[in-house]
């Protein structure tokens, strides 16, 4: 009985390593020269999918960085208590700007959610002239969430 409990023990502590910790919180940072604006996708958890939840359009000016403690202070739509961030589209240019460009849009997810963790777009600036060609990349480590555009 030692020895089964003793057994138990040891494959219950290497699970517990191998077992990757889920995103509960996220920090945006925006190294590029442009403005990201960009949606949130969530999860209710433990599970990544399905995405149940999308955030209102949130912009991040150049060299600016947001971070959201939890899905409980995210803007998701409907409310996303207690669950996951899964996913990050990001457009080309502000959704309610440049009404002679069209949208267009690039999505990157936590490994758990499937791929890609890398892309990149053509972003717009403000004045809907074109900026650079940004490279999103989204990284986790323990609960966090990381995406940093370029």
């Amino acid at each position: 009985m030692k020895k089964l409990f003793s057994f138990l023990a040891v494959a219950f502590a290497l699970l517990s390593f191998s077992a990757k910790a889920q995103s509960t919180s996220i920090k945006i940072i925006n190294n590029s020269s442009c403005q990201v604006c960009f949606i949130l996708e969530g999860a209710t958890g433990p599970r990544c999918l399905p995405i149940v939840a999308k955030s209102k359009v949130i912009c991040v000016p150049a060299g600016g960085t947001v971070t959201f403690a939890s899905t409980n202070v995210a803007p998701f739509s409907p409310p996303l208590t207690g669950g996951l961030f899964v996913g990050l589209c990001w457009f080309n240019h502000d959704p309610s700007a440049c009404p002679d460009v069209p949208l267009d849009s690039r999505c990157i997810v936590d490994k758990c959610a499937g791929s890609p963790q890398t892309d990149k777009l053509l972003l717009y600036n403000a004045d809907c002239k074109e900026c650079a060609t940004v490279t999103g990349t989204w990284t986790s480590s323990g609960t966090m969430a990381t995406v940093v555009f370029m």
